[in-house]
Formats: structure tokens, sequence, C-alpha cells
């Protein structure tokens, strides 16, 4: 009985996100509301990229070994990202049973987006228009309550990239 459910939830994650369900899936009704991001606060990524969030997220200290990492937290949300060479393009994840991969232009840039029961994630294999620069990004919004489905996917919605990023 739990596979029919994962599968009636994704199903409303892929709705609330995509405005449509997967083939396949049956039609709940999503249970998510639109995001209100009045009074939220940008998150000014090194100048690499940048993201709007509620304003309870809090920075919290993470050390990546080969690319920029950092982790946002609050008591509803987490949010945690990958900036470099290495960034997963999310093959893994969008395998996993339930989840659902989509492709979505964000801010001008080829955005893979894939979720499952409680996370959104996104990858961009290209951050900014320099030839020498090989950065991707991996965004990923953990959400506790369906309720705010919504705020992750306009976090992963607001993400900005400069046309060329500044040197480091």
């Amino acid at each position: 009985m739990r596979q029919p459910l994962l599968t009636i939830a994704c199903a409303a994650i892929s709705f609330a996100i995509f405005g449509r369900f997967p083939a396949v899936a049956e039609t709940p009704q999503p249970t998510s509301r639109p995001a209100a991001t009045d009074g939220w606060k940008t998150i000014d990524a090194r100048g690499q990229f940048s993201f709007t969030t509620p304003p309870d997220l809090k920075f919290q200290e993470v050390q990546g070994i080969d690319s920029y990492v950092g982790l946002y937290v609050s008591p509803t949300l987490r949010v945690g990202f990958d900036h470099g060479q290495y960034s997963s393009p999310l093959d893994e994840i969008a395998e996993k049973p339930g989840a659902v991969s989509n492709e979505e232009t964000i801010h001008g840039r080829k955005a893979r987006i894939v979720t499952d029961q409680h996370t959104v994630y996104v990858y961009f294999a290209k951050t900014n228009d320099d030839a020498n620069n090989h950065n991707k990004l991996e965004l990923d919004v953990e959400f506790k309550d369906p309720a705010t489905l919504a705020d992750a996917m306009a976090i992963i919605r607001s993400i900005q990239f400069p046309a060329v990023a500044p040197k480091n």
C-alpha cells in the first residue's frame, strides 16, 4: 500500500511544480499553496549566483572539497548547494522510485528539476556565458511539510546568474 501512496504524493508534487501530472499517475489534487515571497531576503553566493529565501533561513558553515558549497536552514526548510565543476547532474536521484524529472528554463538558463517526496533539486550545467568557466550548480530544497512545496519552488525559480562570473 505504501508504493501507491508514494506515487500519488509524487504526482501531486509534479502537478504543483510543473502544472501537469506524470503520464502514468492518477490525478490527485495538489495540496500546496502559492508562495508569498514578499519580505524574502536575497542570498548572494559570492557573486557566482543568487537566490531568494524566507527570512528565517540561517547560514550554516559547511566545507566543500573541490567546490563552493553552502547550507541555509530553518525549522521548515533546508537549502543546500554545490557550485563547481563536479556538481551532480541528479541522474541517481532521478532514477529513484517516485522521483519526477523535468527540464525548465530559469532566468534564461536551462535547468533540470527533480522532485521526490520531500526535496526539490535543480541542476544547471552552465552557470554563465564565460567559455573558460565550466562550473555547474546543484541546489536542493528540502521541505518538511507539503504546504511549503510552493516556497521550495519559489527558491528554485529565484536563482539568477551574472552573465560572466567575477574572478575569485
